[in-house]
């Protein structure tokens, strides 16, 4: 008879030799640990639909299945990206997104009769929750509220960006209590909450600790010290990607997932040279690049769309060889690239123009304790302004935003 692989071997001893624990089919708790008798329904003016991360669906300390369970007027919608970026998702005319995005309005400060009727809530973590509002093109159209919460959250088994992070279950709480001050019910809400969590401390097993954000974590910003010494001039640019299919009926999520490893030349290119010394010849057309790179067939509109674009802005647009020699044209010896993200280096690579020494912005912890969605926010946060674009666009929104999270860690970290 044939012996078990070492393989097999580790997965049997992986198995503890401890009987099978029953669960709820509600909560997906084990029986002793269900909270399901703590959750009653709660009735609500405002209609609320969560949009949940599919990592988040059988997540065993997930806050929005309980808010759905409890809240009589919740739907729940539960795909991959690229599914929900598709699909006609129930979102009324009067709705509003609860998303810290730059314009967002709190919540407190707006009018009674300006409130949604219905309002959208992302259900997963930071990380999660910027995706899903870049794939989900529908999102972004919506007007967006904040909160400005002033006490901890009280998710105590889950680890949180900062002590002021608020669980889904507690976010529509907060949201409720401002929208219907008048709603003494909705702190029912959290007793399932709090079951979940009091039954998960007081198991003997759990060991917490109260280390619970990752604000309590040494923060490692490891910003390179080629972009802080100043030796070499900067340019930050970045670079849009062509799509593998150029189709009008093409949805952009699936799209965007054939152009993942594009073997094409970028369609548009944007960088400024930035001059610490004096910052005022940065506005010299010499230390800045703009261009337009025609594509083997004409974009779709979805995809011109996405970009911020339209036909008339190709109308100039160069060939790949003309683009590869004023972009080489453009660049000094002294040059270092700060790129956007990694994708615009592989787009100068498949153009085969000339990628100079690079950083990577996408690679700096700027904000250690993860407490701002975007670029544009933490800059905010921290009290700074981005400039004006240097042309149209989603790109020339990234590079205002990257040249100015490139001055602020050349400033602020030295």
């Amino acid at each position: 008879m044939n012996q078990p692989s070492n393989t097999l071997r580790g997965r049997h001893r992986a198995f503890p030799d401890e009987p099978y624990r029953a669960r709820c089919n509600d909560c997906f708790r084990p029986v002793d640990l269900c909270y399901c008798d703590a959750i009653t329904p709660v009735e609500t003016r405002t209609d609320f639909l969560i949009l949940q991360h599919r990592r988040e669906r059988t997540h065993p300390f997930n806050s929005a299945r309980i808010a759905a369970r409890a809240l009589t007027r919740c739907t729940v919608v539960c795909d991959r990206n690229e599914q929900l970026a598709q699909m006609e998702l129930p979102i009324h005319s009067s709705a509003g997104l609860l998303y810290p995005s730059p314009n967002a309005r709190l919540l407190n400060d707006v009018p009674k009769h300006e409130l949604p009727e219905q309002l959208v809530v992302i259900d997963g973590t930071w990380h999660q929750a910027k995706t899903l509002y870049r794939d989900v093109e529908v999102l972004r159209a919506l007007p967006c509220f904040a909160l400005a919460p002033t006490t901890p959250g009280q998710y105590k088994i889950r680890l949180e960006p900062d002590a002021t992070s608020l669980s889904t279950a507690e976010a529509i709480v907060a949201a409720v209590k401002q929208m219907e001050p008048e709603n003494s019910d909705i702190a029912r809400l959290l007793d399932g909450f709090h079951a979940m969590i009091d039954l998960q401390l007081a198991h003997p097993r759990a060991n917490y600790g109260g280390e619970t954000t990752q604000s309590q974590r040494a923060p490692n910003l490891n910003v390179p010290k080629s972009l802080l010494s100043g030796e070499h001039g900067q340019v930050v640019f970045y670079a849009e990607a062509t799509p593998l299919e150029f189709t009008h009926t093409c949805q952009w999520s699936s799209m965007k997932q054939k152009r993942k490893r594009c073997p094409l030349p970028p369609v548009y290119v944007c960088a400024q040279r930035i001059d610490r010394r004096n910052p005022n010849v940065e506005a010299c057309s010499e230390n800045q690049f703009v261009r337009c790179i025609a594509p083997a067939a004409m974009l779709s509109p979805t995809h011109l769309r996405h970009m911020g674009l339209d036909e008339s802005d190709f109308a100039t647009a160069v060939s790949v060889e003309e683009f590869r020699d004023q972009w080489n044209a453009f660049l000094r010896v002294d040059d270092r690239l700060i790129a956007y993200h990694a994708s615009s280096i592989g787009l100068l690579h498949n153009a085969k123009a000339q990628v100079p020494p690079f950083d990577l912005l996408h690679s700096i912890n700027y904000d250690p304790e993860r407490r701002f969605p975007d670029i544009e926010s933490f800059l905010a946060g921290r009290g700074r302004t981005v400039q004006a674009p240097i042309c149209k666009g989603r790109g020339g929104q990234r590079l205002a935003s990257a040249v100015a999270l490139t001055r602020y860690l050349s400033v602020s970290t030295t």
